[in-house]
């Protein structure tokens, strides 16, 4: 998997890959051309989606579990945010807040 052709710089980490949502949502970056870093449960699962991502869309793929790397704790410190009072905030920006805050809370 070291032939990147990939159009994107940059990589995408994705967690819970090795099936199910992890796995088919590790499928997006990659078709756009983004390197791929998978965890998950299942390394034998996640070596198999690896060769398939990396060989369907030319870009590299690493999973985790093959450099012996173990993660015990996930600081995902993503957000969103504005600036000011809630009820000066324009609706658009108002749903998008309340959008994320129930994609996160909802796991």
């Amino acid at each position: 998997m070291d032939d990147h052709q990939g159009t994107a710089s940059g990589a995408a980490l994705v967690t819970g890959a090795s099936g199910g949502t992890g796995a088919e949502i590790a499928r997006s970056p990659a078709t756009r051309g983004y390197d791929v870093v998978l965890t998950g449960r299942d390394s034998s699962a996640l070596t198999t989606i690896a060769e398939r991502l990396g060989t369907a869309h030319g870009v590299a793929v690493t999973v985790i579990a093959e450099r012996g790397i173990v993660i015990d704790i996930l600081v995902n410190n993503a957000g969103l945010g504005f600036v000011g009072a809630f009820n000066d905030m324009s609706a658009a920006d108002s749903s998008c807040m309340v959008a994320v805050i129930m994609a996160t809370r909802s796991g």
